[in-house]
């Protein structure tokens, strides 16, 4: 079982920070806090969610990851759309999987353009056992509930995108801390986040490895865009994915 030292946040932080050639000053500089309050957190403080926020846009991050690496409740304005959505989800990425990369980016850019829906339902955190503690396995797991994405809707996506066959409930472990994942599991994680692997092993400390060539990495821009999405646009989506192919 894996546990997190104190001030994960910050050591996270600092991490990504380095991969950006940012110091100190120069990352509280972009992120308009100042400098001794940008230590205390790299320290091991506790961030607020305004810090989070100003932070993942000088850090170049989608708000909503780096309050999973912070293990803050996500802010419902940067929350997926539609929760129960994720089996719809998995459908579309099934199909796109079929199509060439440039039928992809038709997909992409259409699914792009639809409309946010309203937030339907409570967020998949709201359940305790889609609640996961701090570890690299969690933050994993609440990475891929930015995508909409539970344990069965990782599974499936995985399985789709990537070949790797486990079960939802390996997912509860790896989440949990029971499990940690091998380099390779790391990075099938990888293909699904649209997160660059390298900046992927400094939020996680994890060792995970740059996708092959000839992996489909584009897929993971589509899971981000659909999160915005509720289950009837996913069923849209999907059929104008089936009618790219034919």
């Amino acid at each position: 079982m894996t546990h997190p030292a104190p001030g994960h946040f910050g050591a996270a932080v600092r991490r990504l920070a380095g991969r950006r050639q940012l110091g100190v000053d120069a990352l509280a500089g972009l992120a308009g806090v100042p400098p001794p309050e940008l230590t205390a957190i790299l320290g091991g403080g506790a961030p607020n969610g305004g810090l989070v926020r100003r932070l993942a846009t000088a850090l170049r991050l989608h708000p909503a990851d780096l309050f999973a690496v912070a293990d803050l409740p996500v802010p419902e304005d940067v929350a997926p759309a539609d929760p129960s959505a994720g089996w719809r989800l998995a459908l579309l990425v099934q199909r796109a999987m079929r199509l060439s990369r440039r039928q992809r980016e038709s997909l992409r850019a259409a699914v792009a353009a639809l409309p946010a829906a309203a937030r339907i339902g409570p967020p998949l955190e709201a359940s305790s056992r889609h609640r996961y503690p701090p570890g690299p396995g969690g933050l994993l797991m609440r990475l891929m509930q930015n995508r909409n994405a539970g344990p069965v809707t990782t599974a499936k996506l995985l399985l789709v995108t990537t070949g790797q066959c486990l079960a939802a409930s390996t997912y509860l472990k790896i989440g949990h801390g029971v499990l940690t994942p091998a380099p390779q599991r790391s990075t099938n994680f990888a293909m699904v986040i649209d997160i660059d692997s390298d900046d992927l092993a400094a939020l996680t400390g994890l060792t995970v490895e740059r996708p092959p060539p000839s992996a489909p990495t584009d897929i993971a821009g589509l899971i981000w865009d659909a999160r915005r999405l509720d289950a009837a646009q996913l069923e849209r989506a999907g059929a104008l994915a089936d009618r790219l192919r034919a």
